[in-house]
């Protein structure tokens, strides 16, 4: 259904329910929080009081603020029209979730200090070494010091990346991005890679000014879009479309690749912080790229998904609208 694909990634709470209230689907954490495997009645999730709140809700047009309690936790709830007769509620995030952000990102950033300070020096002292006996070094102990020159380089990246990604769940998701120009940019900085590999690059639809950040789009783009490239299927230049269309309160941004797939086994893991299926001398990297993507998403309120088989994988990026986040803040609770 069209709001699986919209909600499914979301970290919070969410139902989807139609003008009746009688819920259509529900997420995992909603399942979980309300201790219910399938729910079909708004009773089955809320206290009486809390479902005639909703019920009376849905007799109003457009989004709205509701205060609602969800197995014990009282919380801000968001209702937000889906189309079709069917109305979205998200729930708040997880209690202490910004809080173990913030310990997170203070974490990883002194664990990168103390892992480049040694990586520089690794570096320093190979490149002294060369500097010393490189006239009395054969090919085979030139090729040593290059494999542990590039393996500290790598460690740098990682910890670059270990510092990107808690920042990336620790900021706020303000701002206001526009999809076209974090597009243009993305393409123009990878244009050495999409000339290499023959890649095309088809971008159809246009969005809304977005809520978030213009640096966050673009990063969230560039990972993406770096991974259909460097991913690609050997001897096959790679496809590339990237769609956007409206949808409610979000926008949606399909970008579809022509690569090998990703077996499905692998299709969830694949948003986890250091996970890699290919060795770095296949495909560089340091497993963080997606894990960063899903962390600017999910902390702006949207979300990522994938879907793939073999010779076609699609990335789903959801994005709040500013103009519907605005109109939500105004709505009366």
């Amino acid at each position: 259904m069209h709001f699986e694909k919209l909600l499914g990634a979301l970290a919070q709470p969410v139902l989807v329910i139609d003008g009746d209230g009688a819920i259509i689907w529900a997420n995992d954490a909603l399942r979980r929080a309300a201790q219910h495997g399938e729910p079909h009645l708004l009773r089955d999730v809320f206290a009486e009081k809390d479902a005639i709140a909703i019920t009376t809700a849905l007799r109003s047009e457009g989004d709205k603020h509701l205060m609602l309690t969800l197995a014990g936790m009282r919380g801000d709830w968001r209702v937000v029209s889906l189309g079709e007769g069917t109305v979205g509620l998200l729930g708040p995030e997880p209690s202490g979730r910004r809080q173990s952000q913030r310990e997170l990102a203070s974490l990883l950033r002194t664990a990168a200090h103390d892992l480049t300070g040694p990586a520089r020096q690794a570096v320093s002292f190979c490149n002294l070494l060369e500097s010393r006996v490189a006239g009395s070094l054969d090919e085979r102990s030139l090729e040593f010091l290059d494999r542990a020159k590039a393996a500290a380089h790598r460690l740098e990246k990682l910890a670059d990346g270990m510092v990107a990604y808690g920042e990336a769940g620790e900021g706020q998701g303000h701002g206001q991005a526009d999809l076209g120009r974090a597009l243009e940019r993305v393409c123009r900085e990878l244009r050495a890679s999409i000339e290499e590999r023959k890649a095309v690059i088809h971008i159809q639809g246009s969005a809304p000014p977005l809520a978030c950040s213009q640096a966050e789009l673009h990063t969230v783009l560039w990972h993406v879009l770096h991974n259909a490239l460097i991913y690609a299927e050997p001897g096959v230049a790679p496809v590339i479309s990237v769609r956007a269309e409206s949808a409610g309160p979000s926008c949606l941004v399909e970008i579809e690749d022509n690569g090998p797939g990703i077996p499905s086994a692998q299709q969830q893991s694949v948003f986890d912080p250091f996970r890699r299926f290919h060795r770095h001398d296949e495909v560089p990297g340091n497993g963080l790229g997606l894990a960063v993507t899903r962390q600017i998403l999910e902390r702006s309120g949207g979300g990522i998904s994938v879907a793939s088989e073999p010779g076609r994988t699609v990335f789903v990026l959801r994005l709040p609208c500013r103009t519907s986040i605005q109109a939500g803040a105004a709505s009366p609770s």
